[in-house]
């Protein structure tokens, strides 16, 4: 198979000595294993139902492809990308919106005219990587509905499925014939027409809009009885205040613990976990108002709890276990705080900023050098105008996927 410029993954930041867009004290791999116990499938990224959908249709499709067209080298990822892409304009003629990534191009092409089916051109940069394919699969796999080579349905959630998949058979031929022009002719792809090709547009929004395998997905996402449906039920039935109101992630954990007993401990550690990280990364920007000043300076400044700060952080040390390289991101902090005075805390944090910028080859945003503040970013107006929040027990920054969690049981409940 030639190559496709676009297929490579990403620049992978981590390896290269770029400051970090985000994260930078590495507290994502440390927030995310506590909310994996609790939700183990989803992610950030996942918080769109009909990725799934369109997902397990792909996979689909991609078999009857396999079938009918044996003799053809077209690749998995290939397909895949090319029915995206029709799904993409077909829903957006249809609906006047693509819900996934890719929205903006998405909306370009089918506004400038007909659509093409395109190797070389997707909806995003590197589509392969940013959009579905990559995003949903890895959460379709920990729910049971994907092999394990992510390259297929898994046994089960295909025979549960069936063979109805919406598309009538004149559709079908006219969507494999133009997957075929696509993969012939690389440079220039393949017309997509949202008109003349009468029911294909229309049938493949419809799959989108309906979800047939609604129900399906729910059950392997959310396994009855399982403590993720339980908290997704929870959830929805207090989505106006999640949505309304940033503390209320608080009173839900809290909530949580109450309510499933048996499971109590996970979400206590969510909260030993929250009640440190959250206020030292709102210290840790707020240090960048004091650039080029005495750390001690800085110390004197920040009003902060150095006596909760205590408390807060021997829980944290209590929030584990952490395992895989997440141990050694929970061991940095875990040793490397000091909390003997302001001065010492601060310098502290920014050593362990440090480590975790060494960790990835990276260039720290900000550091001690000899006992001044130095900023190699430039962010002095975050939270110059506000009063810093950064009370243990009382700061909440991270979501620990419940937000995905709500969107995508919302949308499958209904």
């Amino acid at each position: 198979m030639s190559a496709i410029p676009f297929w490579l993954p990403p620049e992978d930041k981590d390896l290269i000595g770029l400051h970090s867009s985000r994260d930078p004290l590495g507290f994502l791999p440390i927030w995310s294993q506590r909310g994996r116990g609790v939700i183990p499938s989803l992610t950030e990224q996942t918080d769109e139902a009909r990725g799934f959908q369109l997902l397990v249709t792909a996979f689909r499709l991609w078999e009857d492809f396999q079938v009918k067209h044996a003799q053809e080298k077209v690749q998995v990822e290939e397909f895949f990308l090319l029915v995206e892409q029709a799904f993409a304009f077909s829903t957006q003629s249809r609906e006047q919106t693509w819900p996934l990534p890719g929205k903006d191009r998405v909306e370009k092409f089918v506004r400038d005219g007909t659509p093409r089916l395109s190797l070389k051109n997707g909806i995003l940069a590197n589509q392969l990587g940013n959009g579905v394919w990559g995003l949903y699969r890895g959460a379709a796999f920990r729910s049971g509905i994907l092999h394990e080579s992510m390259r297929c349905l898994s046994a089960s959630f295909r025979k549960d499925m069936g063979d109805d998949l919406g598309l009538g058979r004149r559709p079908y031929g006219q969507l494999f014939d133009r997957i075929l022009e696509a993969h012939e002719y690389r440079e220039a792809g393949a017309e997509f027409s949202l008109h003349g090709l009468r029911e294909l547009p229309g049938q493949l929004a419809e799959i989108l809009k309906k979800m047939p395998q609604k129900s399906l997905m729910r059950r392997y996402l959310f396994p009855s009885g399982s403590l993720v449906e339980r908290v997704a039920v929870l959830l929805f039935e207090n989505r106006s205040a999640f949505r309304d109101d940033p503390s209320f992630r608080r009173i839900f954990i809290n909530r949580c613990a109450t309510e499933f007993p048996q499971e109590r401990e996970s979400f206590e550690r969510i909260l030993r976990c929250e009640d440190f990280i959250a206020p030292v990364e709102n210290l840790f920007l707020c240090l960048f108002q004091f650039a080029g000043e005495r750390v001690a300076t800085a110390a004197a400044k920040i009003d902060i709890d150095l006596a909760k700060f205590r408390q807060a952080f021997e829980a944290f040390q209590d929030s584990g276990p952490y395992t895989g390289g997440t141990s050694r991101r929970f061991a940095i902090y875990r040793d490397g705080i000091q909390l003997s005075s302001k001065r010492d805390f601060i310098r502290s944090i920014l050593a362990c900023h440090r480590r975790v910028a060494a960790d990835r080859r990276r260039e720290p945003w900000i550091a001690d050098d000899a006992d001044k503040v130095q900023a190699f970013v430039q962010l002095e107006d975050i939270g110059k105008n506000e009063a810093l929040d950064a009370t243990p027990g009382s700061t909440w920054l991270n979501d620990y996927y419940l937000g995905p969690l709500l969107s995508v049981y919302a949308r499958l409940r209904s």
